[in-house]
This record gives C-alpha cells, sequence and structure tokens, in this order.
C-alpha cells in the first residue's frame, strides 16, 4: 500500500507577516470539487513564484449548504497558508486573484495541463505530478473529521492489494469526455469494456487483489459488482443512476435530493481512497488528476474514454 498522502504539517508561509499587501483573494467557481480543488493546486503554485499568499472564498460553492455556516472551502481543508485566516483580515479589502479557464486551463498548469490556453477540451495527464505532489502535501490540507473518515475505511476495508477503478456514470461530459466516449463502445452511455480490460490486466499481476469502485453513479456501482463480485469495495457514497448530482437541478436527477456538503465529503474521501490504492485504472477527468499527483508514484493505467 502506498505511503499516507496526509499531511498534518502547519500550511508554509511564504512571508513571515500577514500583511494584506502580500494578500490575495481568490474566489473560487461553482463547479465540482476537483475543478477546484486543482485550481487551487495551480494558484498556490503561482502564488510561490510571486511571492504572495492567498485566501479562498467559495461562497459560490455548489457544495454550500444551509446546514452547515461558514465557507464550503472551510468544511474540508485547512487555510492553504497560515497568517491569513485573521478575522480582521477582510476579504473585501483583497485584490482578487485572476480565476477559472485562464489559470485552469493553460499549457503550464502543473496538474490539469491543456493543449492550448483557455481551451479546455481535451484535459491532459498530469505533467509534473511530484511538483503538484509537493504543493499539495505543503499547502491543502484535509480538516480532521475528514481525514478520521477516509482512514476508518481503509483499515476496514482494505484487507491487500487494492486496485482503484474511477468510473464516471453516463452524466460525465466534461475534459473532452463526449469526444473520447464516441470512440468507444456504449452501454448505457458508459464505455465498460475499455475499463473493464484495463482492470482484468490489472488483476493479472494483482490475482487476490480486492476493486474499489469510486463512481458518482449507482448503476456503474452494480454493473462493476456483477463483473467482479466479491472483491469489490466501495465506500457508501451519495449516487444517482445517473451522476452529477453536484449540478443544480440537473433534469436527470429530477425529484431526488442530495446534502451538498456529503456530495463534497464523498468525492473527497474517494479521491484519496484511491491514492491509498496499489493501481490506478482511470480516465479522463479532475480527480484522476489529483489522484496522480496525491500519489505521483502511483502506478495507473489510463483508459481514454
Amino acid at each position: 500500500m502506498p505511503p499516507s498522502v496526509f499531511s498534518s504539517a502547519q500550511a508554509p508561509s511564504i512571508h513571515p507577516s500577514s500583511d494584506s499587501v502580500n494578500a490575495r483573494l481568490l474566489r473560487l467557481r461553482p463547479s465540482g470539487m476537483f475543478s477546484n480543488v486543482n485550481e487551487v493546486v495551480e494558484q498556490v503554485r503561482l502564488a510561490r513564484q510571486g511571492g504572495y499568499q492567498f485566501i479562498i472564498d467559495w461562497s459560490r460553492s455548489c457544495y454550500n449548504d444551509p446546514d452547515h455556516p461558514g465557507d464550503p472551502w472551510d468544511y474540508y481543508f485547512e487555510p492553504c497558508f497560515s497568517g491569513l485566516d485573521d478575522a480582521t483580515l477582510r476579504r473585501a479589502d483583497l485584490p482578487e486573484l485572476p480565476t477559472g479557464e485562464v489559470v485552469a486551463c493553460t499549457r503550464a498548469n502543473i496538474i490539469t495541463p491543456r493543449l492550448r490556453d483557455a481551451d479546455c477540451d481535451p484535459l491532459l495527464l498530469p505533467r509534473d505530478r511530484h511538483g503538484a505532489h509537493d504543493l499539495i502535501t505543503r499547502h491543502l490540507r484535509l480538516k480532521p473529521d475528514v481525514r478520521r473518515v477516509t482512514e476508518a475505511f481503509m483499515h476496514e476495508q482494505f484487507t491487500g492489494p487494492v486496485i482503484g477503478l474511477h468510473l464516471r456514470g453516463p452524466g460525465r461530459m466534461d475534459g473532452g469526455a463526449a469526444a473520447l466516449r464516441r470512440a468507444q463502445v456504449l452501454d448505457g452511455g458508459v464505455p465498460y469494456g475499455v475499463y473493464f480490460d484495463a482492470v482484468d490486466r490489472a488483476l493479472k499481476n494483482r490475482p487476490e487483489a480486492q476493486v474499489l469502485i469510486c463512481s458518482d453513479s449507482s448503476q456503474v456501482i452494480d454493473r462493476v459488482r456483477d463483473s467482479y463480485g466479491d472483491r469489490v469495495i466501495t465506500y457508501t457514497a451519495t449516487r444517482s443512476a445517473f451522476g452529477e448530482m453536484h449540478v443544480a437541478n440537473h433534469p436527470a436527477n429530477a425529484g431526488q435530493s442530495f446534502s451538498p456538503y456529503v456530495l463534497g465529503l464523498d468525492v473527497l474521501v474517494e479521491a484519496y481512497l484511491l491514492a491509498r490504492c496499489d493501481f490506478f485504472v482511470h480516465g479522463n477527468s479532475n480527480v484522476a488528476n489529483f489522484v496522480l499527483c496525491a500519489a505521483p508514484d502511483l502506478p495507473h493505467e489510463y483508459v481514454p474514454a
């Protein structure tokens, strides 16, 4: 099993002072967890280059939950930099950082590089897994309760080698997925065949391995269980048949309700569990890129679908 990806160190401060001259505001987008988490990793890289720090405002988050007061970033993470969570440091006084595709979708992005600047499709694999890993361990620190949930599942369920499988449901469209999936045989909108071929290859080298399937779709979970039986383990995440529960009022999930806080927690826990596996089968996604950088030596097979 790979070493722990959890950091317990205090977030570093680039400057000893928390003077607002050296501080910026990062106002994150309402998109999904790892679209934003991966942007934060790149924003940290830019901040270290520029000699400034930032605080995060995720008030527009799709995980904003009336049952959980405060900023959604603070539900799950400690501050990225020390000394910038002082109540006297007013966010309205801080200059805002550029965000969105001008940062997340560039050729130089350390964790989610693209072919062309400001063109978000296709999403490429990370070019510098170890460099991104250093930023994650120094600046992206989970809250203790999130860590406890992840560690408890591993202690109870990981009994030997584990092959991690990340397979999105039929609703997955971002990162160039539409073009990739057109090249595959789909069953209910999902290219099971190419993923299962990759899992089968991994199992030849690890015939005793468990398969940890992480997906936003209950349809996918059922299909993987049908194929791999008792070796399958799953985290009890919130799911729908279609997936994409974080997208507000998606018609495919009409009539269903989901806890925003739990949706965010679920995807975080699953990503950190995948990073603790012994082999990783994945497609093209922000989650996969994060896992590859959280565990930079994790062997993996990329499925172009």
